[in-house]
């Protein structure tokens, strides 16, 4: 995971735990009135999933 809020690329093993903390990241953007989308990579970089969070 890459984001402005953790100064650089953050590494997890469980695909769940990354997704989680990814859309936690993104309701504090979105606590801040800006929009934030997560994009859910498989193990290999293929995008599977997005949320858009935040003012749109």
């Amino acid at each position: 995971m890459d984001n402005e809020l953790t100064g650089g690329a953050l590494v997890f093993i469980s695909g769940g735990a990354a997704e989680r903390k990814a859309k936690e990241l993104a309701q504090v953007h979105a606590r801040q009135g800006e929009q934030a989308r997560v994009l859910v990579h498989d193990r290999v970089g293929v995008v599977v999933g997005s949320v858009v969070v935040g003012p749109g």
